[in-house]
């Protein structure tokens, strides 16, 4: 182990002692916390989950804290409960959340913790989904589920600075469940020996293998297509992991002739979009994102250029629901 991977494992082991010697820092909500987390940086499919968690729970009060990384409410506090008061600055995990689910009350904020206390006192959910919680030490969860990618090579297998983890493995024995992701990426031999390797630092803990589905490509007007094989296309993208996107188009007979990759959270100016747009005019293209993109981009825009948009859904490899799948493995959400 280099000398910077030890510090920083000495950085995050110090952090964990810290928040366990002092349970008093810790605010464990009235109602069920379920925390969606993973171990890596990059994208291991948590927001697909997430959807597909909300979905299954439609009919229960729940809600939503998220951290709002790099979005203007990063450091402070702001609730998105309507189209109203979807404002700039947001980041496109929580709008596309809002989009699909315009009923749950998304909280934005880095202290989660001060968020769950407002979630209780303002609107008494019975469930609290908290984003990206697994290195979360304030607020106590009651089902960690922790993602793992199916696809991760030895090479980022490994802490930062020079592999993707941003702890060490052993902490996935405090899972409650593992998930292990993007299954429909890689062989059946790839995906047991992800299992093995996830087996080696957490034996008792279920895994559930998940696949992301493809659900179609939609247009400007957000109209479904049927045929899209003689269109060419410029690929625009600002996600964790451009891989999988550039996966999931091949697998609907897509190869984009230009990929356009830019840092996760990327904020869209008008000029950007612009400049693709009129790009794409003039070499006989067309443009398509993520639907994590798209609703970084206005609707003016989305119709100047008919920017067109993949969909994607996240579900167990078995075909049963993730309820189902829970359900199986003793946990109830």
């Amino acid at each position: 182990m280099s000398f910077l991977t030890s510090l920083y494992a000495s950085v995050t082991k110090s952090e964990r002692k810290f928040f366990d010697c002092f349970d008093f820092l810790k605010f464990s909500p009235e109602a069920k916390v379920i925390s969606v987390g993973n171990l890596s940086t990059g994208g291991t499919g948590k927001t697909p989950l997430l959807l597909a968690l909300l979905k299954e729970t439609a009919g229960r009060k729940r809600l939503v804290l998220t951290r709002g990384y790099r979005s203007n409410y990063e450091r402070s506090y702001y609730e998105l409960l309507s189209d109203d008061n979807l404002v700039e600055g947001l980041t496109d995990e929580s709008i596309l959340m809002h989009k699909h689910f315009p009923d749950v009350p998304i909280l934005i904020g880095k202290n989660r913790a001060h968020s769950a206390k407002m979630a209780q006192i303002k609107f008494k959910p019975e469930l609290i989904f908290l984003d990206d919680g697994f290195q979360y030490r304030r607020l106590m969860p009651d089902l960690n589920i922790v993602l793992w990618d199916a696809t991760i090579s030895d090479k980022y297998a490994r802490l930062l600075p020079y592999g993707r983890l941003r702890e060490p493995m052993e902490r996935l024995k405090e899972a409650d469940v593992l998930m292990l992701t993007r299954c429909e990426s890689v062989s059946s031999e790839k995906i047991d020996a992800e299992k093995r390797r996830l087996r080696e630092y957490a034996s008792d803990i279920p895994i559930i293998k998940v696949m992301t589905k493809t659900e179609g490509v939609y247009n400007g007007k957000g109209e479904a297509l049927e045929e899209f094989a003689d269109k060419k296309f410029l690929a625009l993208s600002a996600i964790g992991n451009p891989k999988s996107f550039y996966a999931q188009l091949a697998s609907l007979g897509i190869e984009p002739k230009i990929p356009v990759e830019l840092r996760d959270h990327h904020a869209y100016t008008k000029e950007e979009i612009e400049a693709f747009g009129q790009y794409c005019q003039e070499e006989g293209l067309k443009m398509i994102c993520t639907e994590k993109d798209l609703v970084k981009i206005p609707e003016k825009l989305r119709l100047k250029y008919d920017i067109h948009h993949l969909k994607i859904v996240s579900a167990p490899l078995s075909g049963l629901t993730f309820t189902e799948e829970l359900e199986k493995a003793g946990i109830r959400m």
